[in-house]
């Protein structure tokens, strides 16, 4: 019968696995160096010279039925002689600064987007605010940049987050419904950062804008996509349409006699 060796789902480069302990709860994985291989800059992956050695830990993916895998490796710590940044080495697997390898985060962030985060957090034994970080560090990392070739119509909006009504300006390509740009607040300036960033010939190829009634959008659009039709969205026409018929309502109803009141009575009904 052939045995798979378990060390091979820990290979990590200029790293070795020294010892794989398990028990009921959790996992451990210890790591050494690869002497064949000397320590590496994170961010350029230059050679770093051995100044300081140290150790630390990363949560890894599930093993089987256990949930906590902690993975266990030597570090050195120095100044890269090419990015110039006193930096830790760590294998590229693992995040720069949380505590976990990219595979477990991802695989947090793919639950997250099927289930809250507090059921998300029960699954893997940490915390809801972890799952939101890992998920937001995965989607920065791998989502690829928008097309902002060929744009035809944009859709503008500012959404609410978090609490105490905080804002951010959301930007969609109207055809594909891709998010284009997202910046906090709710101002013009949060949509114009974006139009400046357009070259001349992508601000050409937008025909349309829909947004809200808001002037400062509206203000963004004029000055920066001067060719490109503003397309106010049907939901707040309708709406502000309603609130127009509300207030002339209420100014009649106040205007009105008692008998007149009566009449308005029994034709609202």
């Amino acid at each position: 019968m052939k045995t798979i060796n378990i060390k091979a789902l820990y290979t990590f480069e200029g790293y070795v696995v020294d010892e794989i302990e398990c028990t009921e709860t959790y996992a451990q994985v210890k790591l050494s160096f690869d002497q064949r291989i000397p320590p590496k800059c994170p961010r350029c992956h230059g050679v770093i010279p051995k100044n300081k050695i140290g150790g630390s830990c990363v949560m890894d993916s599930p093993l089987a039925h256990i949930n906590t895998v902690l993975i266990l490796f030597p570090t050195v710590q120095g100044r890269c002689p090419n990015c110039l940044h006193y930096v830790t080495s760590r294998p590229k697997e693992f995040h720069l600064t949380k505590k976990a390898t990219w595979r477990y985060m991802r695989q947090v962030s793919s639950w997250a987007s099927l289930a809250p985060a507090n059921q998300v957090a029960n699954m893997f034994n940490i915390s809801a605010s972890s799952v939101r970080s890992y998920d937001q560090a995965v989607l920065e990392n791998d989502t690829p940049p928008p097309n902002l070739d060929g744009i035809r119509a944009l859709l503008v909006d500012e959404k609410s987050v978090r609490k105490q009504h905080n804002y951010v300006t959301v930007v969609l390509n109207a055809d594909t419904g891709e998010l284009l740009h997202m910046q906090e607040g709710k101002k013009g300036e949060s949509l114009a950062v974006f139009l400046r960033s357009l070259s001349e010939e992508q601000k050409c190829s937008i025909k349309a804008v829909g947004m809200d009634r808001g002037g400062s959008y509206k203000r963004a659009v004029e000055q920066n996509l001067p060719n490109a039709a503003i397309v106010f969205d049907r939901f707040h026409l309708v709406m502000n349409l309603n609130q127009a018929v509300d207030e002339t309502r209420r100014i009649e109803w106040n205007k009105a006699t008692k008998n007149d009141k009566k009449w308005l009575s029994t034709r609202c009904a």
